[in-house]
């Protein structure tokens, strides 16, 4: 993560009803949601945060569908993501002094070793999953449909590669972690990147 407060965050509902389904697409794990609106402004491809799959990446995919949008949001993390507790914990701080967790919820964190968990899901092996998984995606649209990335933290890096392809329209990268100097040249559509701050 670029700072300890990359993992903060609000947990989605886990009695959240998705709108769409999980399955398995051009050899990695999705959500797949389609556009819930008349007009359908093309597909989406989400690249999450660390948080892979978890229930709050899982409701704004069905948030972008609400907006017209054929929604993918790619398991990036192979399965692996870190685990919710982790958005109530500051990485490198002592659990043990936190009192809004369970016995359970300090366990599974202490667990977590995140420069092992880095090392897994490196930037160049994150690459090599999303590249077949945008070149085969793009085979399989229909001819004019307009291909979306947008990347979330973790994600946000992949998105910004992805904009240095050919047939992608537009990307946003949200508060991008890892970034380096080569991930903003040559840029083949429009980018938007949000960062956060305090």
């Amino acid at each position: 993560m670029s700072t300890p407060d990359c993992c903060r965050g609000v947990p989605g509902d886990e009695n959240y009803k998705p709108k769409g389904l999980f399955l398995d697409k051009y050899n990695l794990n999705v959500y797949e949601v389609k556009a819930s609106c008349g007009t359908n402004k093309g597909t989406l491809l989400f690249l999450p945060d660390a948080f892979g799959l978890a229930s709050h990446n899982v409701i704004l995919s069905d948030l972008y569908a609400i907006e017209g949008y054929d929604v993918l949001l790619v398991d990036i993390l192979e399965g692996d993501p870190l685990p919710i507790a982790f958005m109530k914990y500051v990485p490198g701080t002592d659990i043990d002094r936190y009192d809004n967790f369970t016995a359970k919820d300090k366990n599974i964190v202490r667990k977590v070793d995140l420069g092992t968990w880095g090392g897994v899901h490196n930037p160049a092996h994150i690459s090599s999953l999303v590249a077949p998984f945008v070149e085969k995606v793009k085979q399989e649209m229909p001819s004019g449909t307009k291909l979306y990335a947008l990347g979330h933290c973790f994600g946000g890096k992949h998105a910004l590669k992805l904009a240095q392809e050919t047939g992608i329209t537009a990307v946003i990268a949200m508060h991008p972690s890892f970034l380096e100097p080569s991930d903003s040249r040559d840029l083949n559509c429009p980018v938007f990147v949000g960062c956060a701050g305090k």
